[in-house]
């Protein structure tokens, strides 16, 4: 691949060249968390590359920073996994109480698995990206998704046992929740959802073995 500049390789990844993703990446490569030996010089200057060898922990640390809207707590969330463990907590619940319009399911399952890896390492393998459009509306002012959404899930007041139980797919225990959530109108209808939905696909596998016992 050509020389790839930081705003394209956005571009490419995430289908915006909003400039607020490129200066962070401007600051993890200063901060040596993006690799900083290729740079060239074009008609406007000098222009940042991102080379084939890092553009999955580009795309990482992007996501990451679209995720939690400052390149300090990116940080924290590559280089400490304790922090990452107790962070990655809440943004599961976060996700998972979203409606699917916006957020998919399966990939936020997927997204915290990864993040909660023993040794996992932003270079590795690219993270799987849950939103269905980026959510860069709650970018700005050191502030993302993360913290955006985790206030959203706490004046709603969802149960964080029931998120907890829907994160990890435990059917029985979150359903368990369905009527404390009823009470709580339109702010828990995303993960009454999400637990109907996972009910519902359970007893239906239920309802194959029992068939195939039976044959």
């Amino acid at each position: 691949m050509a020389h790839v500049s930081y705003l394209d390789a956005i571009a490419e990844d995430f289908g915006t060249r909003d400039d607020r993703l490129r200066l962070a990446a401007v600051n993890f490569r200063r901060t040596k968390m993006i690799r900083a030996d290729d740079v060239y010089r074009s008609a406007s200057g000098k222009i940042f590359v991102v080379p084939d060898a890092e553009r999955t922990n580009f795309y990482n640390l992007m996501l990451l920073f679209v995720i939690f809207g400052n390149t300090k707590l990116v940080r924290t969330c590559v280089d400490a996994r304790g922090a990452r463990l107790e962070i990655v907590d809440a943004l599961g619940q976060a996700l998972l109480a979203e409606s699917e319009a916006f957020v998919d399911p399966v990939l936020a399952r997927a997204l915290i698995a990864d993040l909660t890896t023993p040794g996992w390492r932003p270079g590795a393998r690219r993270l799987p990206n849950p939103f269905r459009e980026l959510p860069l509306d709650d970018l700005g002012k050191s502030r993302g998704y993360y913290h955006a959404a985790t206030a959203r899930l706490a004046r709603a007041a969802l149960p964080p046992e029931a998120v907890d139980a829907c994160m990890r797919r435990e059917v029985a225990k979150a359903a368990a929740f369905l009527p404390q959530l009823e009470k709580l109108g339109e702010a828990a209808a995303p993960l009454r959802e999400r637990i109907r939905a996972d009910r519902d696909a359970a007893q239906e596998f239920d309802d194959l073995l029992d068939l195939l016992r039976k044959n």
